[in-house]
């Protein structure tokens, strides 16, 4: 089927949570509104902008757009989720009001969707813009976050995910609505990694595919005030929010999973954080060899109960600051960025 044209193209919904964005929103609706696939909706939640951002997405004549403002300020999370169930679309992109799409990114991605019924979110590779829209390279600036077209089987992105962190890029997400519906909504506990946390969620039950081509231009404000960029306040939520994003998923993540669905994902788990050492880590790993001998220890259980003594000997695990432990954390995470550049 050739979803770019005919009468019955479904509608895509753009959901886009807004945080003063004034310079940059009016640039991001215009991308939107101008792709070549043209049953779109934009749906924008402004959260309680300082700036002009709200009144800059009113001022849109276009009768595509339809926007909200929240009463008081809660969070990426939250908002997005709002603008979720406002959303009319069977398929659902959830961009920052700061990030430019590419002419021809809705239609790509919707005729990949028609094509792979397995796949539930298509993504893409970006090019990375600055403040005022100029280009970034990773030779001028080699910190770039990486965002590759590495493609396999959902178990393998799981763990991939999991041992890599997050690699996939948010605003060039397009997903299904019926991958929402059972998924559920995006975290509003968490202000840093609720699309890691979301791709997991999503990658248990679902392919996912990465094209390999550049269909959005991520901004990158190069200042520190990125969410996740490197800085004091980014490597504490970071810390604490990796945390609770395994937890979950040590638990039931759709209503009805099984007990022994939940506890083949966290063999997968273990075997892909197995040669991880953040505290993180550890803790999380320590928990869940306890739950897997707490009830008593077999003959093949011995090895999950040396690893657990271990684990729960180790210093790391307890130290609310370990410079050794952050030092060598920092080192794997470069060590992991430039495995991926090269792959």
């Amino acid at each position: 089927m050739n979803c770019t044209t005919g009468s019955s193209m479904p509608l895509v919904s753009y959901c886009i949570p807004a945080y003063n964005h004034a310079k940059y929103v009016g640039a991001c609706l215009k991308s939107i509104l101008a792709q070549s696939y043209p049953n779109i909706e934009v749906v924008v939640f402004d959260d309680c902008s300082t700036d002009s951002t709200y009144e800059i997405v009113r001022s849109q004549s276009d009768s595509r757009i339809r926007v909200y403002r929240n009463s008081i300020n809660v969070g990426p999370g939250e908002t997005v989720n709002r603008c979720i169930r406002m959303a009319k679309g069977e398929f659902l992109a959830v961009s920052g009001s700061d990030d430019i799409h590419l002419r021809d990114k809705t239609a790509l991605q919707v005729e990949h969707l028609f094509a792979n019924p397995k796949v539930g979110a298509v993504f893409s590779t970006p090019v990375f813009i600055g403040p005022q829209g100029e280009s970034l390279t990773r030779r001028q600036y080699s910190d770039l976050p990486v965002f590759p077209a590495f493609n396999a089987d959902k178990v393998v992105i799981f763990q991939e995910l999991l041992r890599r962190g997050n690699f996939l890029l948010a605003p060039s997400a397009l997903i299904r609505r019926s991958v929402i519906e059972r998924v559920g909504f995006f975290d509003p506990g968490l202000i840093q990694l609720q699309d890691y946390d979301y791709w997991l969620r999503v990658a248990v039950d679902n392919d996912l595919f990465v094209m390999d081509q550049p269909l959005v231009q991520y901004r990158m404000m190069l200042n520190g005030s990125n969410l996740s960029s490197e800085n004091e306040a980014s490597r504490n939520r970071h810390h604490f929010e990796l945390s609770v994003v395994y937890e979950k998923l040590a638990a039931p993540v759709y209503e009805g999973e099984s007990a022994q669905q939940v506890a083949v994902r966290r063999a997968l788990m273990l075997e892909a954080l197995e040669n991880l050492h953040s505290r993180e880590v550890l803790n999380f790993r320590a928990r869940v060899l306890y739950h897997r001998i707490s009830g008593g220890v077999a003959d093949h259980s011995g090895a999950s109960m040396t690893t657990y003594r271990q684990l729960i000997s180790d210093n790391a695990i307890f130290s609310d600051r370990n410079p050794l432990v952050d030092f060598v954390d920092k080192l794997r995470r470069y060590a992991r960025k430039k495995i991926v550049r090269n792959t």
